[in-house]
């Protein structure tokens, strides 16, 4: 008997949310930031609405044409395109009629709920609040949206979880340091629906209503309480931060040297509750259900850890990582558990897909990026480096196991980490396979420590036990820290290269797959590519010249760059962490700086036919005519006019030295000179260029 010829099906017909998801992805993307037309919703429906009736029409008609059919295929992705715009703006809280950002011209104060546990700072505490009503005219009018309020320590009062306040109307908007390279923390905190904060003293505040615990939602009394049973019985601070991290989410306690030795190492994810802790969750009820071992049974096995894991987001108190990645857990775990033979990458994008239609702006969490691409590259890649190597012993075949799935991971992780983080851990194999021996070890003993706080003896005993294992990991992790070049923590990429990068992965995977020598060439001109591209940036990097004047810290930082060298000039030798890490290394790695010289001393200098001159003290006898003077002292109005008459400036720049009000009163002093000022807290760092 013949059979029935089958014909092979195209990979969007086997992955149908491969042809959903890109379009959704596209409209996210592209989504304009200003959208503050009124009449700009009552367009994107209009459009959505007229695409999708297109769309109807060319698809249910009896005979499709190649043209109805191209139509049908167009509208669809259209329709997706302007639907992901619909939910972009649904998101966004500034399109709300209430939001609290339309009444700061008329409102005269604020009462706002704080959101979370006060945050220390150097000279403040950072509330995340809630605004629920402003006052106008002694009334109070309905608000929304979220903001952050810095209170100065000096005289803050006490504040907790919970606390309604009422606050004045200070607020401004939240903006960038204007650094070169920085990290984006307007658009990041935007995506959060964040776009205001107020700095204020204590004294500013008004208490309108104390918390009690029964205020506070049930998952925060939870969380609160493991917090209070994980400091009585963990009396090491470093092993405080972790398990708070780790267990809880709450990264406040985490040392700072500590978090970076996880980051140089590749295992930063196991402080931010995320797939690896549900993954770990997932193992532990798939062991307790091991004697089912019939293939039909399997469903089980999900089903039952779906509670497990949405009781433990609650108790972590369900920061959003948490959530996304239970949520992801669950459309994967049903999908499983309803399919005779499931899909597993079909079920990832469908997952994608759903979480990108709750929240949008996941899209851009960088969290969300990795994690869908290291599940993504395990799916692709696990199975086939698994069989590289044939292993027969039980135990070692385990250990290759777990080798094979951090290889696969690394594959399509690798290239986003050195996006955004700059560094490629060579030793991510070893750091993953002890990082989850012990990050399994202290999650189950930190929840059985949790379970069996009441019992005094057992605690005591089970925290004294996780201390050591905790000082044992850390330990190994701050000795793996040490084997990473240096240069492995200076690696860029920039958006083009990303995307060569993964189309050079994806057209040499299909090659090794399917040998279509195609695929084979496509990735060799990727790669050909990416070397002009690299080229071409040092190049770039080798003929550069300029000057930054950094907006950072409370001193000046002058960068005088030539080539791939850096003299920063600073008026006191150390430079602070804070100051390195979030101004000046993002600019060195970004033009890919390999030395850098300290400099206390140098006061003038030219670039480009331009003269630079640092001037430390008022200008008495001095008698010379520069084109650019970097204010280094703390300046008075009254020496304003003999700067002018003694060095003639083109351009005064006033760094960090000064306060933004001191350096907005010396500004105006300037400019009733005809002087134009650079003032790099207002304006963002000063960047002069040679041509």
């Amino acid at each position: 008997m013949k059979r029935w010829p089958l014909n092979k099906a195209y990979v969007w017909e086997r992955l149908p949310f491969l042809r959903l998801l890109p379009p959704l992805v596209a409209g996210i993307y592209f989504y304009p930031k200003d959208t503050t037309n009124k009449n700009f919703f009552v367009y994107l429906i209009a459009a959505l609405l007229l695409s999708i009736i297109t769309y109807g029409i060319t698809v249910f008609r009896k005979q499709q044409s190649k043209l109805s059919k191209a139509i049908g295929f167009g509208t669809l992705h259209v329709s997706l395109f302007l639907v992901a715009w619909v939910l972009c703006h649904l998101q966004d809280d500034r399109n709300r009629n209430d939001w609290f950002g339309h009444s700061i011209d008329t409102a005269e104060a604020y009462i706002v709920k704080v959101t979370g546990a006060p945050i220390e700072k150097e000279r403040t505490w950072k509330l995340e609040v809630n605004v629920t009503a402003s006052v106008v005219d002694n009334q109070t009018n309905s608000a929304s949206g979220k903001a952050f309020l810095y209170l100065y320590k000096y005289d803050a009062p006490g504040i907790n979880e919970g606390d309604e306040l009422i606050v004045p109307n200070k607020w401004q908007p939240i903006t960038n340091t204007g650094n070169t390279f920085e990290f984006d923390y307007a658009a990041f905190t935007a995506r959060n629906n964040i776009h205001l904060q107020q700095f204020i003293p204590g004294s500013k505040v008004l208490i309108h209503k104390y918390a009690t615990s029964k205020d506070l939602r049930i998952i925060r009394r939870i969380h609160h309480y493991c917090i209070d049973r994980l400091y009585r019985y963990i009396h090491d601070d470093a092993t405080l931060g972790l398990m708070q991290a780790m267990l809880l989410g709450d990264k406040a306690e985490l040392d700072i040297k500590l978090r970076q030795a996880y980051a140089d190492t590749g295992i930063v994810h196991i402080i931010a509750i995320s797939g690896a802790h549900i993954a770990i969750f997932f193992m532990l009820v798939a062991f307790l259900f091991k004697p089912l071992k019939h293939r039909r049974y399997n469903w089980i096995k999900y089903i039952a850890a779906l509670p497990l894991i949405w009781l433990y987001v609650f108790v972590a108190g369900a920061p959003t990582s948490a959530v996304r990645a239970a949520t992801m857990f669950s459309i994967l775990a049903v999908g499983f558990a309803l399919q005779k033979e499931p899909n597993g990458i079909n079920q990832l994008l469908a997952a994608a897909f759903i979480l990108l239609c709750i929240n949008p702006h996941w899209l851009f969490d960088v969290g969300f990026q990795l994690s869908f691409t290291a599940v993504l590259s395990i799916f692709l890649f696990y199975r086939p480096i698994f069989k590289l190597i044939p292993v027969y012993n039980r135990v070692l075949r385990g250990i290759w196991s777990a080798v094979s799935v951090s290889i696969a991971a690394e594959i399509l992780v690798a290239p986003v980490v050195i996006y955004y983080f700059h560094l490629f851990p060579i030793q991510f194999i070893v750091a993953n396979l002890i990082a989850y021996f012990f990050m399994g070890i202290i999650l189950i003993g930190g929840l059985l420590l949790l379970m069996l706080s009441p019992f005094n003896s057992v605690a005591r005993i089970m925290a004294e036990g996780l201390t050591k294992l905790a000082d044992l990991f850390n330990y190994m992790v701050f000795k793996l820290q040490t084997l990473n070049p240096q240069r492995f923590h200076r690696l860029t990429l920039t958006k083009v290269e990303l995307l060569l990068t993964y189309l050079f992965i994806t057209c040499l995977a299909i090659f090794l797959f399917n040998k279509n020598k195609r695929y084979l060439f496509t990735s060799l001109g990727c790669l050909c590519f990416m070397v002009v591209s690299f080229v071409y940036r040092e190049y770039r990097a080798l003929s550069q010249n300029m000057v930054i004047v950094y907006n950072a810290g409370k001193q000046n930082y002058v960068d005088l760059i030539s080539g791939k060298n850096s003299k920063l000039i600073i008026s006191k030798s150390g430079i602070p962490d804070d100051v390195n890490f979030f101004a000046i290394k993002p600019a060195h790695i970004g033009y890919n700086i390999s030395e850098t010289e300290i400099d206390t001393t140098s006061n003038f200098f030219t670039l480009g036919g331009e003269s630079y001159f640092i001037l430390n003290h008022p200008a008495t006898d001095t008698n010379i005519q520069v084109n650019n003077l970097i204010i280094n002292y703390k300046i008075k109005e009254r020496d304003v006019p003999s700067i002018t008459e003694s060095l003639h400036p083109k351009l005064v720049i006033l760094g960090n030295i000064l306060s933004s009000s001191k350096a907005a009163q010396i500004e105006n002093a300037f400019k009733t000179h005809a002087i134009p000022v650079h003032n790099v807290r207002t304006k963002g760092a000063y960047i002069f260029k040679q041509d």
